[in-house]
């Protein structure tokens, strides 16, 4: 009986087997980079302004981590940084267009901001609430008052 294997007695008995050629190394932090900057552009659509700036930084921490390892940037780690990037800002944007309509309605609590906020919500708080916008926000501030 012929045998084309040479078994070895480290192998306990099977034949070699070819693992093939191991993966890049900064292929993972640039699939990481745009999988974390595609969950922080999903964050921003679904209302969570701040708390999606965290992933867009480490996917961008990811992008410049694997352009150091292969001494360039690949397509995706490019593509994860600039999505990154663009939630970054849209976030800031609207932070700040957030924190623009709070300081108008505090100054002037009587004006056209509040009195389209009104027309635009008056009616669901009475659903839910059964009570309109500015007496559910009066309410607040009184409880808010009463605590101190």
């Amino acid at each position: 009986m012929n045998n084309d294997y040479q078994f070895q007695n480290d192998n306990l008995g099977m034949p070699p087997v070819d693992l093939g050629t191991p993966a890049k190394s900064g292929h993972g932090m640039a699939v990481a980079s745009l999988v974390l900057s595609i969950v922080s552009i999903a964050l921003l659509f679904f209302g969570c302004c701040c708390i999606n700036i965290i992933p867009a930084i480490v996917a961008i921490v990811f992008a410049a981590i694997s352009a150091k390892r292969d001494g360039k940037m690949s397509p995706m780690a490019i593509i994860g940084l600039v999505i990154a990037i663009i939630c970054i800002v849209l976030s800031l944007v609207l932070l700040g267009f957030i924190i623009y309509i709070g300081v108008e309605i505090a100054r002037n609590p009587d004006g056209e901001i509040m009195k389209a906020m009104e027309r635009a919500f008056d009616e669901p708080f009475r659903q839910m609430y059964g009570m309109g916008l500015r007496e559910y926000i009066d309410q607040i501030a009184n409880d808010a008052a009463t605590a101190k």
